[in-house]
């Protein structure tokens, strides 16, 4: 696992950073900061079968191999479909957007829409360590194990995720102000509806994953190709009336549809669902620190440098945290996240744990 954090976090993105820093140095402009993307897309795979050697030796004369075509013909092929579909969802709003309305307005949107996609980060470093233990859980056949860690880890994204799309929301013209420009003002109302349909991505991100180790990549596929159908459909309709917020719209729904599909797949096939009452108390905890935060802000700021805003930040992470931790939002189960994240990732939290062994 670290191994394919390293090639995958890691390399690709320190590559892609340093040699696009070396070509705009030199004056490349565009064309060197696609070489930097390529350059790291192509070495990425290469990094990753060194390291892929170094686990199992592919080439060792000692190692027979197992036959197993149709297996993983049939596992991979609804996936493969799944992703071109995915494709789709991706860039039919950009595209359909370049047919109805101006380059101008396709550019407000792809930064509404990037900025929003930061939010995916929080998956992808949970999600790299909740699919090989949820994986390990289906072999053995432990079914409980499963569903918990499922609801756990649905926990932590929402903890995660919710309080930064509120933030995300609120300071919505600010954010894209200071990333992008003035001119980029106008697609905050896109940023605060693909900010909701990520924060969707993210809770019911989990339940793919099941779907997929019980092995119905099928169903991921089905699913995929509805919200693609959906999302061009919608599209069309919307755009014309709404602009950009309409293709943030089709966005939304087409993922939400997606979402609910999936939901319902693995709660009939398997009955485990990771929706609990506790995770009131964090849309409570959200609400009342970035109400307390919006109101300070308000008050005492005028236009709010990006110093300002950091030290906001800083000071509504820690509010929020201490409601939770004063509502008494985490359980023993959190406790075993945080020390397998911490075993998995390397990053030390027993000073966290201890605190938040104190509010059990």
């Amino acid at each position: 696992m670290k191994y394919m954090v390293y090639v995958r976090d890691l390399f690709q993105n320190s590559t892609r950073l340093l040699i696009l820093i070396i070509v705009l140095l030199l004056g490349y402009g565009v064309y060197g900061a696609a070489f930097a993307y390529t350059f790291a897309l192509i070495a990425t795979p290469f990094v990753a079968f060194y390291y892929l050697n170094k686990i199992f030796p592919v080439f060792s004369k000692g190692i027979k191999a197992v036959s197993m075509n149709n297996e993983l013909f049939s596992f991979s092929w609804p996936l493969m479909f799944a992703g071109m579909l995915g494709l789709v969802i991706g860039w039919i709003d950009t595209l359909m957007l370049g047919y109805f309305l101006t380059p101008a307005d396709v550019g407000i949107y792809r930064a509404s829409l990037s900025t929003a996609a930061l939010l995916m980060i929080v998956l992808g470093s949970l999600g790299a360590i909740f699919f090989p233990v949820i994986t390990e859980f289906y072999s053995r056949g432990e079914r409980e194990e499963l569903e918990n860690t499922n609801a756990v880890v649905t926990k932590w994204i929402l903890m995660i995720v919710l309080p930064l799309i509120l933030l995300m929301m609120i300071f919505s013209k600010q954010v894209l102000y200071i990333l992008y420009g003035a001119e980029y003002i106008a697609g905050a109302m896109a940023l605060c509806i693909l900010g909701f349909s990520y924060l969707i991505i993210s809770l019911f991100s989990p339940t793919n994953s099941i779907i997929q180790v019980i092995g119905r990549t099928k169903l991921i596929m089905v699913n995929t190709c509805v919200s693609a159908t959906l999302n061009v459909i919608l599209n069309l309709w919307l755009i014309p009336i709404y602009g950009i917020n309409g293709a943030a719209i089709a966005t939304g729904i087409s993922i939400l549809t997606g979402s609910i599909l999936a939901f319902g797949e693995v709660n009939v096939i398997t009955g485990i669902q990771p929706i609990k009452l506790n995770y009131a108390k964090i849309f409570l905890a959200s609400l009342v620190s970035v109400a307390f935060i919006y109101a300070i802000t308000k008050s005492f700021f005028g236009i709010r440098p990006i110093y300002v805003l950091i030290f906001m930040f800083l000071f509504y992470m820690g509010a929020y945290f201490i409601l939770l931790l004063m509502l008494r939002t985490f359980e023993k189960e959190d406790v075993v996240i945080m020390k397998a994240i911490e075993a998995k990732s390397g990053i030390k939290s027993e000073w966290i744990r201890n605190v938040i062994g104190r509010f059990l």
